[in-house]
């Protein structure tokens, strides 16, 4: 398999969307018709782990991008994933047995002095929303989800500006009866210069003391990010690392989906 550089590869996820032609196979809106394979090189952080980054990207009319992990060399911090266009199948309203769930909800506004009159904005904006999952499965072929964060960013847009007001939250999950807890989290919900952007970011951090028997494991998310743009595109992106023991039995998932325009 043809291996290609971290930044090459969010290039190509971009270029998917533009080159790709829908088949009958495809969903209709998705941003890829055909699964494609990509690799990604993190490197090692500190604490002795992977650290890698993600990143996908949904124009306006596209409705969603998976991408899941289907191999990894731990020794070089490389992981192969497959893309795939599909529609994220968990429900975090209420979240099974044994697991804990958390969540946020804000409203975001920014004061104008060169806001346009109601009517005017009304007119010239349009609303979008959408969120970026990435979470994470016990590997060697169990799949159980261990922990998940979701990000979700409501926001209007214009071609150059964005809104001065957008609706900021999270969601995570975590698996608390096997051992998974979240040892700290914050959220930023901020606009970008000139409203170029609204974004939700979370920080959190998740760790396992029985998940390697006697071993610590840790999973830190430093952020995971939904970002709306003033030209309406949806960005997800991460930066995650996982350290301690057993992380090569770790599969990670993202999913990026507009649920509004």
């Amino acid at each position: 398999m043809r291996r290609i550089s971290r930044a090459r590869a969010l290039i190509v996820l971009v270029l998917a969307q533009l080159t790709l032609a829908p088949d009958a196979g495809s969903t209709p809106g998705s941003a890829i018709s055909e699964p494609t394979t990509m690799t990604i090189h993190g490197a090692r952080d500190k604490a002795g782990g992977c650290s890698y980054t993600m990143t996908l990207v949904l124009q306006p009319g596209e409705r969603s991008i998976d991408a899941h992990e289907i191999d990894e060399v731990v020794a070089t911090c490389t992981i192969v994933m497959e893309v795939v266009a599909s529609t994220d199948p968990a429900d975090e309203s209420t979240p099974p047995s044994g697991y804990t769930a958390a969540s946020s909800t804000s409203t975001v506004t920014q004061a104008s002095s060169t806001a346009p009159p109601a009517a005017a904005a009304a007119a010239a904006y349009q609303d979008s929303a959408g969120y970026f999952r990435t979470w994470f499965t016990g590997g060697g072929g169990s799949g159980d989800l261990l922990v998940s964060v979701k990000d979700r960013v409501a926001w209007s847009w214009n071609g150059s500006k964005v809104g001065t007001t957008f609706e900021c939250g999270d969601t995570r999950v975590w698996h608390s009866s096997s051992g998974w807890n979240e040892t700290s989290w914050d959220i930023n919900c901020t606009f970008g210069n000139n409203l170029s952007f609204a974004r939700t970011a979370t920080k959190s951090h998740y760790k396992n003391g029985f998940f390697c028997l006697t071993i610590d494991t840790d999973i830190d998310y430093n952020r995971n990010r939904a970002t709306g743009k003033a030209n309406g595109d949806l960005v997800g992106s991460v930066d995650w690392s996982k350290t301690g023991g057993c992380t090569g039995l770790i599969d990670v998932h993202y999913h990026l989906e507009r649920t509004l325009n």
